[in-house]
């Protein structure tokens, strides 16, 4: 069920436009730069991929996949535990993940008041029927 407003082009274009321009590509090998370069090209199927994602209440297969990189820690750079594997997601993955974390108190917040609302109707037949 779709608890909010769907994501307006607005949204996802000032998400994007505070990634980190310098930030390593996932599989999709798409840097940073060229999608907010190339934004007003795509922003309307970007939107409506991000808007079925939220309608589904399911982030996409496809954006899930990442390269997995190992990242020194500490010490002897001979020992693998002392590396720790760090994800590198596709450039449209981020903008999606922020944006359900944006969304989501808000989500919540709409549920609560549903289940609040509904809790009230249910206590007050329960006063007419006693």
């Amino acid at each position: 069920m779709f608890l909010l407003t769907p994501i307006t082009e607005t949204e996802v274009i000032q998400v994007i436009k505070v990634l980190k321009k310098n930030s390593s590509v996932g599989l999709d090998e798409t840097p940073t730069f060229l999608v907010k370069q190339c934004l007003c090209h795509f922003i309307k199927p970007l939107v409506h991929i991000y808007n079925v994602s939220f309608h589904t209440g399911t982030f996409p297969d496809k954006m899930k996949k990442a390269n997995i990189k190992p990242l020194f820690k500490k010490e002897d750079r001979q020992d693998i535990q002392n590396y720790s594997p760090i994800s590198l997601l596709s450039v449209f993955s981020k903008p999606l993940k922020k944006l359900m974390y944006k969304a989501g108190p808000k989500r919540y917040r709409t549920f609560a008041i549903i289940i609040m609302s509904l809790f009230h109707v249910v206590r007050q037949s329960i006063k007419s029927f006693t």
